[in-house]
């Protein structure tokens, strides 16, 4: 079929010599792609009906060259383009690519060029059952070409609604479950807030999560109470605190921003009776002085926001207009309670962090008394219960500094308040314990007589010194046994003891029995030639 001439009163542009010599070799070869081609650069000038029509016959010879569909849709793609949405070579176009998929049905750029066609021309219908068509003439092999497309340019339009998206990304998670959480970054794009969580609780209980995804699951559950705490109306199903309480047991390392997202959720729920008691539990409960800077520091600014607030609807009031609610507690009222709560809070920062620093090490003996400094001097009942506590919890093995000191500012507390036979008695205690060596009971042996010298006991304190200086009467012959007997069998022979008391019997005692003392130091190999010579 050759080219239609126009008519004779129009004027017309002759036809040249070429036109002709490529009419006749098509005819003589028409399934020559080639000629085919050397033909349509010869009409590259002319108008676009004129080379579609060439392509129309090119194609009815050769209806299975991938070639000549591709130039063909290119052009028809490129010229709708430059039109309006509602010219009619946009439908022309998608009459084109829906008759080459007859036979390019296998060839995915075509199913790709024609899918992201569909999409710029905003049919959401249509661009659907082009991508179900896709999918079904596709290998599964090449299945994600097109899904990059789906969920890459079509569910990502704004006018694309968020229930469409959806039910495209399952059906994608059938294949690929491993982009469960590119899913979840979707959902919380449109705003599917519930959703997003639902899926962040399928992740968690993945029995393949750590073959699918990259991040841990501290991340995941990070994620999925951040969401929780932010958005607590979203929350519909979900039990909140068995969730965030389950990670807690879970991860105990940076506990903090989880019981922090607790906290926030009841706060942002306005039940804040219950967000304090979550911060108070997460106060006693943390392990790390990190942990426990960041929970005290977001509940310190809770009840400073509060006080805040409070103090504004106070000042907004008029005069007379402070009238009582349905308990009797007036805006005034309510205002004192915030004050004395934040005072409270921030009285007990150092006692609740040394608190956590014992939890760390229960048998660290500086912390101890550190905590029971705080109320020395304002609350002696309470200094006395920190001090048992420590006695009680810490294994004299495993103290972390001097154990002994500890008792003796034990023994001190009650000296310095007149409770002379309370502080006596802690020292009693204090000469049974099995110390990790010698040096520590003879500081509680020396410090005990020292006590009973301030208070004038003199005796006593004689005969104390006398009792430890009392050589057991069952010793082991074996050196190897001897090492391992408690520190009370070697005390005897402990010099600073002996010349503790060697002082003090020079000063209370008389000539005859100091110089007894001498020849039992001297008997027990424990007088040095110092001592002799003093």
């Amino acid at each position: 079929v050759f080219l239609r001439r126009r008519p004779a009163a129009q004027t017309a542009k002759p036809l040249s010599e070429e036109y002709y010599q490529h009419e006749l070799v098509v005819s003589k070869e028409p399934r020559n792609i080639k000629e085919w081609f050397r033909y349509l650069e010869s009409l590259k000038h002319d108008r676009h009906a004129a080379r579609w029509v060439v392509y129309e016959r090119a194609l009815l010879m050769l209806p299975g060259s991938y070639k000549l569909w591709y130039a063909y849709l290119n052009e028809r793609t490129a010229y709708a383009k430059s039109k309006q949405l509602d010219n009619k070579s946009w439908d022309g176009a998608n009459a084109v690519y829906e008759r080459s998929l007859k036979y390019m049905y296998k060839m995915p750029r075509i199913w790709e060029n024609y899918l992201l066609f569909l999409i710029h021309q905003k049919r959401i219908t249509k661009t659907r059952i082009a991508f179900d068509k896709a999918l079904s003439s596709l290998p599964v092999s090449q299945h994600d070409k097109i899904w990059r497309i789906i969920l890459n340019k079509f569910i990502t339009q704004p006018h694309i609604p968020s229930a469409t998206g959806a039910r495209l990304y399952l059906r994608y998670l059938r294949i690929y479950p491993e982009q469960r959480l590119d899913y979840v970054d979707y959902l919380l794009s449109v705003n599917r807030v519930d959703l997003s969580m639902d899926q962040l609780i399928e992740i968690l209980n993945d029995s393949y999560f750590e073959k699918r995804y990259t991040k841990t699951k501290h991340e995941i559950w990070l994620q999925l109470c951040e969401l929780i705490a932010k958005y607590p109306s979203e929350v519909r199903t979900l039990d909140v605190e068995a969730i965030i309480r389950g990670g807690l047991r879970k991860f105990t390392d940076e506990t903090s921003s989880l019981w922090i997202s607790l906290a926030d959720y009841y706060i942002r729920s306005t039940a804040f009776e219950k967000a304090r008691d979550v911060l108070e539990e997460a106060l006693d409960t943390v392990a790390t002085v990190r942990d426990f800077g960041l929970i005290f520091d977001f509940y310190a600014s809770f009840e400073e926001n509060l006080l805040t607030i409070q103090i504004e609807e106070v000042e907004a009031l008029e005069s007379g207009q402070d009238t009582p609610d349905e308990f009797g507690i007036t805006k005034n009222d309510k205002l004192d309670l915030l004050f004395q709560r934040l005072q409270y809070l921030m009285e007990r920062r150092l006692e609740l962090l040394a608190k956590v620093k014992l939890r760390q090490n229960p048998h660290n003996v500086h912390e101890w008394y550190n905590r029971a400094k705080l109320y020395i001097n304002k609350d002696m009942a309470k200094a006395a219960e920190i001090f048992i506590e420590a006695i009680r919890t810490i294994n004299p093995y495993k103290a972390s500094g001097r154990l002994d000191l500890l008792y003796v500012n034990f023994a001190k507390l009650y000296e310095n308040n007149g409770d002379l036979e309370s502080a006596c008695d802690i020292f009693d205690k204090a000469t049974d314990v099995n110390f990790k060596d010698v040096a520590a009971l003879s500081t509680v042996w020396c410090e005990y007589a020292e006590l009973l010298l301030r208070n004038q006991k003199y005796g006593k304190a004689r005969d104390i010194l006398q009792i430890a200086t009392t050589k057991p009467q069952k010793l082991p012959r074996k050196r190897t046994v001897y090492e391992n007997y408690p520190v009370q069998y070697k005390i005897y022979k402990d010099v600073r003891v002996w010349s503790f008391y060697v002082d003090l019997e020079e000063s209370l005692g008389t000539i005859i029995s100091t110089k007894q003392l001498y020849d039992q130091m001297i008997d027990l190999r424990v007088a040095t030639p110092q001592i002799i010579l003093n």
